[in-house]
């Protein structure tokens, strides 16, 4: 048979709603079943045999870089308040797959390296529930996609332009502009921008960037249906020099 083997790359965790940027490492709960020993005198040819007993969800780790974003914040809130959640693993879009299961937020280990290695988010997650497959594509963003704003209304080059199967832009603002703001249309589904569900074919509220030259921020939209793999969308948006 041909090779058939497929990189992760792009794979992205969900915990509701939101997106968990800057992702470095994730490893799905292993989802394990207990073995009953059924061996009696009665086996035939000494063999042994078992049954299926109680199954066990198991754990999810993911790593992400510590950026600062609220929704990292917020794992903090979820584990004072153990929050169980929906968490999904979204693989690709190629894949067309994710797994999706119910659980909580069970250890947040902070990093802060001296040197060598960038300040780090370890969190382990606990199942709470069986682990479901989903291999149906959101059907995503439709015409005309996505366009941008500064702060007011002045329109800004997403690069390249928007279209069907392009998942990744960037756009440079002006020295001046403080945000920027997005409009995305989809036929089917509910949009977020920048984690805050936004109406189809309406712009966003405007999203802050940074002051200086050069700043970068990463901007996610995300396109929900429900029992459906979420399309992702990553603008990144880099603060111009004049």
């Amino acid at each position: 048979m041909t090779e058939q083997a497929r990189r992760a790359t792009k794979i992205m965790v969900f915990s509701n709603t939101t997106i968990y940027g800057e992702l470095l490492d994730v490893s799905p709960p292993q989802q394990s079943t207990e073995e009953i020993d059924s061996t009696s005198h009665n086996n035939v040819g000494n063999l042994t045999s078992s049954l299926p007993g109680w199954i066990t969800p198991g754990e999810m780790t993911f790593k992400v870089n510590d950026y600062g974003g609220a929704e990292q914040a917020a794992l903090y809130t979820q584990q004072a308040a153990c929050t169980n959640s929906v968490w999904m693993v979204v693989y690709p879009v190629a894949f067309v797959r994710a797994y999706s299961f119910n659980g909580y937020v069970k250890t947040i280990k902070p990093t802060a390296p001296m040197k060598g290695a960038a300040a780090t988010f370890d969190v382990t997650i606990k199942a709470t529930g069986l682990i479901s497959s989903i291999t149906t594509a959101a059907a995503g963003l439709t015409t005309p996609f996505l366009s941008v704003t500064d702060q007011g209304s002045t329109s800004l080059t997403l690069v390249p332009a928007a279209a069907t199967a392009v998942y990744e832009y960037a756009v440079t603002t002006d020295l001046a502009d403080t945000g920027v703001k997005f409009t995305a249309t989809a036929a089917a589904g509910s949009i977020y921008i920048n984690q805050v569900l936004t109406a189809t074919g309406v712009a966003s509220a405007a999203i802050t960037i940074g002051t200086t030259a050069g700043d970068i921020i990463m901007v996610p939209i995300v396109v929900m249906e429900n029992s459906k793999v979420p399309k992702i969308y990553w603008v990144r948006v880099i603060h111009g020099a004049v």
